[in-house]
């Protein structure tokens, strides 16, 4: 994976866009970034992490966002094996809300992701997550191990114990679940003892199951099944001879059947005879019976209705009348009290608009006295005062002399805040140049006492030379000496030799040791001097900027005083001014709605006036109406409901009686019909009955009947009984068999688990305790040192590759000191910046399996002297060859060689941070 292009927006103090073009800066694959402490320089990686996993280091993904904004936007462009991705986050954030509605300062946000794929859009929402998962083959915590690498963070990796470097390489690469191996063989292994057990009881609750009991069965089903077949041949034999017995007693009961049909049909042929005769003369007798006069008075009733009704519909016409005279009487009254009512508002309204000019008039006249004593007013105050002045002003002009107030009293008060903080600041930043004045005191100390140690330590190297120069002098001497003999000449002194005046010769090599150890003395103690030194050169630039901040806040403190003072502000008294505009705001107000009711009342009086004449006229009208409806009604007034009630009862009872009549002729005529005939039907049945009916019957023995059907019905028993019997037994033999089934594959299973619980019992004695996580990881340790051994060669130019060993931990070989092995805590500040980088590179590798299109590598490089420098420029120019390498430092020696600069702005009061390329 490899970045092309990173936009921010609304990111932490990134506030506007801003664009980092990587493959602008990463020309030469070679690229810093720098800027100002708090500047922004690690948002853009942690930018970059954000926009591809939605996920931020602070945790709350709100918290990413500026705080005077709503939302963040982060857009990377990358490519991956020859394709080109772009991936756009949006995160939205609100403040929550408390229990009453209320805003809280808690943030909440959501986030909205799109990815495109060579331009074309592909994936939304947490789809985004699942595709990205894909491309890369990193998750969230492996992609900062990969692609950040954090150089102090590997430095103290290199001098952990190796019991810390196997932990900590556990965690790097994931490794602490075989930790766990030992506990999950164990749980494993008891859990299947638990099922071993649960098969045990399983064949326990089986019972007596056998396959000779199971054949067993099967025998005494087979003789039952045997009976049975014989039972079932003598029933069919049975059930011939019943056959043919059935059907002589089916011609001997038809005979009976025919002889007692035709005695009941002559029964009944004198019945309806008799029925048929009573009908007609029932219908004879009520014909004669009916009286005609009820018709004639039907139609007379009717008539009379008729009439009655056309004097109801002018009855009901004088009733609505006096109704409708009763509501105007009712409305006229209504209308004359509106009338009255509308007058004592208007009374009312002029009263309370001379109240409310006296009020606003009072607030006016005491606002301009207490804005006239004051001896230097504002320019605000000057000109609200000519506003309000005379109590002329409009309700639009009064509001505006109160937001001008306001703002003054807002801006003052702000300042007075912002100048509360300030010196709040700079007591704090007093306490800390303070505290580092003490700092810089102790490292001052320490560096004399240092400076001591170093001259001890040259004067020790010094004297180790000196021995060891005599030492050699020695030995030379030596080795003459050892080529004479007993009076030889020597060629040196030409003296004569005498054996007796042989010494021997100087312990060199342990000479040579005191120097090596001097110098390495010496060379720790110029360390610790430099060291000391850079600490307390540092200290002293600290309290330069703190002591700068100071003055700054000073500065700060006193243009605020004059701005203050330069106002012209005075709190309490605006306060009482503001407050004075806000009652002349509601007077002025209220004076306005007093008026514009008078305004209303006038037309609306009018209104209700000519309502209350219209009124009148209408029920003079309708007076006149009433009177002629009640003339044509005369005596039939309010009484012609009554008589239609009465004609109508009338009617009713009439119509009653002749459809009782016709019902009842209907019902009477119907019967004689049916009853005729029925006697026609009956007689013809009687007649086809006698022709059917046979002379002869033939003899029948019932007895023997029954014997047989009684023989029949006690076999088909004995076969249900024997068929039930089977289908128990054959039920009996399939759960049986199904048992001795189960009985096998439980004592398969049982076998089985107790060869799995053997297998973990093994897995667990050789995990015991972190016996696979130290193997593992010392697997891990050994594929990525063989690695970090290579690179830290190719970076040294061959002076220097490393190896591991799980007692001494990481090992450093030095080919400038003949190969000699060298823990790391004897390494100096360029050979540990060169062993920890290959061992983070190694490590990255290793994760992404080499395919690293870029590294971002952060700080490391403040404490390196210039000669160092140097050589990490070189370490840094050797890795670029292979993929983009980026470097956040605040070293201006290393910045000044790298080939692109990328500086991040820190924000101001005015914007935020900027990326400038």
């Amino acid at each position: 994976m490899k970045p092309v292009k990173l936009t921010i927006e609304g990111v932490n103090s990134f506030i506007e866009p801003q664009t980092l073009d990587f493959d602008a800066a990463g020309r030469s694959n070679l690229f810093c970034i720098c800027g100002k402490t708090g500047a922004g320089k690690t948002t853009v990686f942690d930018s970059i992490m954000l926009a591809l996993y939605g996920r931020s280091t602070k945790g709350n993904l709100a918290d990413v966002v500026n705080l005077s904004l709503d939302r963040a936007r982060v857009e990377l462009e990358f490519t991956e094996n020859g394709e080109s991705y772009t991936v756009e986050r949006i995160i939205k954030c609100r403040f929550e809300k408390d229990d009453d509605g209320n805003k809280t300062d808690k943030r909440v946000a959501v986030s909205d992701c799109l990815l495109y794929k060579n331009g074309a859009p592909i994936a939304k929402g947490e789809e985004v997550n699942d595709i990205i998962y894909g491309i890369i083959g990193l998750e969230w915590a492996e992609f900062k191990n990969v692609y950040l690498l954090e150089q102090g963070e590997y430095a103290e990796f290199l001098k952990k114990t190796p019991a810390k470097q196997t932990e900590a390489v556990g965690k790097i690469f994931s490794l602490m679940r075989f930790g766990d191996v030992y506990k999950l063989a164990s749980d494993r292994a008891r859990e299947l003892l638990i099922e071993i057990n649960g098969t045990e009881r399983e064949i326990s609750g089986l019972g007596d199951v056998s396959p000779q009991k199971l054949h067993e069965q099967k025998d005494a089903l087979k003789v039952l099944r045997t009976a049975t077949a014989k039972l079932v041949k003598d029933c069919d034999g049975q059930r011939l001879v019943l056959a043919m017995l059935e059907k002589t007693r089916d011609v001997y009961i038809s005979a009976r059947s025919k002889q007692d049909n035709v005695k009941k049909l002559m029964l009944q042929a004198d019945e309806v005879r008799s029925r048929a005769f009573a009908a007609q003369t029932a219908l004879e007798d009520f014909e004669r019976a009916i009286d005609p006069s009820d018709e004639n008075a039907l139609k007379a009733l009717r008539e009379k209705l008729n009439a009655l009704a056309a004097l109801n519909q002018i009855d009901k016409q004088y009733t609505d009348i006096t109704e409708q005279i009763a509501r105007r009487a009712q409305d006229i009254e209504n209308k004359r009290a509106q009338v009255s009512e509308a007058q004592l508002k208007s009374d009312k309204a002029e009263a309370e608009k001379r109240a409310h000019q006296n009020a606003l008039d009072g607030y006016v006249n005491t606002f301009v006295a207490k804005a006239a004593a004051v001896v230097r007013p504002s320019p605000a105050l000057i000109s609200v005062t000519e506003t309000v002045r005379g109590g002329n002003a409009s309700q639009a002009d009064i509001n505006g002399a109160l937001y001008s107030l306001t703002g003054e009293l807002k801006t003052y008060n702000d300042m007075s805040e912002h100048k509360a903080k300030l010196e709040k600041s700079f007591a704090d930043i007093g306490g800390d140049c303070a505290k580092k004045l003490k700092i810089i005191e102790a490292f001052k100390a320490e560096k004399e006492i240092m400076t001591k140690k170093l001259a001890e330590a040259e004067r020790a190297v010094e004297k180790a030379r000196k021995e060891y120069a005599e030492a050699q002098l020695h030995s030379h001497a030596a080795a003459v000496a050892a080529e004479l003999h007993d009076g030889d000449r020597c060629p040196v002194c030409g003296g004569v030799y005498s054996v007796s005046a042989r010494t021997d010769s100087a312990d060199v090599e342990k000479c040579k040791a005191a120097v090596q150890k001097a110098e390495a003395e010496q060379k720790a103690a110029a360390a610790d001097k430099t060291e000391c030194e850079k600490h307390y050169d540092r200290a002293v630039s600290d309290y330069n900027v703190a002591d700068g901040k100071k003055k700054e806040t000073q500065n700060e403190i006193d243009e605020l005083n004059k701005r203050m003072e330069d106002s012209r502000v005075i709190p309490e008294l605006y306060q009482t001014l503001i407050a004075l505009l806000k009652d002349m705001t509601v007077a002025a107000d209220r004076l306005r709605q007093s008026e514009e009711t008078l305004l209303k009342q006038g037309p609306a009086i009018a209104v209700l006036n000519t309502e209350l004449d219209g009124l009148l006229a209408a029920a003079e009208q309708s007076d006149k109406t009433a009177e002629a409806f009640k003339a044509q009604l005369g005596d039939d007034l309010g009484n012609t409901d009554r008589k239609m009630s009465e004609a109508k009862i009338e009617i009713e009872r009439l119509e009653a009686k002749l459809n009782e009549t016709e019902t009842r002729r209907k019902r009477l005529s119907g019967e004689a019909t049916a009853a005729s005939a029925t006697v026609e039907a009956v007689e013809s049945s009687l007649a086809a009955a006698k022709a059917d009916c046979p002379v002869d019957m033939p003899e029948f023995d019932e007895q023997d009947y029954n014997e047989k059907r009684e023989k029949l019905d006690r076999l088909k028993k004995q076969i249900a009984q024997n068929e039930k019997d089977i289908a128990v037994k054959e039920v009996e033999i399939e759960t049986l068999s199904e048992k001795c089934d189960r009985l096998a594959e439980l004592k398969a299973d049982n076998a089985a688990l107790k060869k799995r619980v053997d297998m973990y019992d093994k897995i667990a004695e050789i995990t015991r305790k972190k016996a696979m996580l130290n193997y593992v990881a010392a697997e891990y340790i050994a594929e990525f040192t063989a690695i970090a051994g290579d690179i830290l060669s190719d970076l040294s130019s061959g002076k220097y590759t490393m190896s591991y060993d799980k007692i001494n931990g990481f090992v450093v070989y030095d080919y400038l000191n003949e190969g000699m092995p060298r823990k790391t805590d004897t390494l100096s500040g360029g050979e540990l910046f060169l062993a920890s980088l290959s061992v983070a590179i190694a490590i990255a590798r290793t994760q992404s399996r080499g395919n690293n299109a870029f590294f971002f590598l952060d700080e490391g490089f403040g404490t390196l002297d210039e000669d160092l420098i140097d050589v990490v420029y070189g370490a840094l120019e050797s890795l670029s060859k292979d993929c983009l390498v980026g470097v956040i430092t605040h070293a201006e020696a290393l910045i000044s060689r790298m080939p692109f600069t990328v500086k991040v702005e820190e924000a101001t009061d005015t914007c935020g941070s900027r990326i400038v390329q």
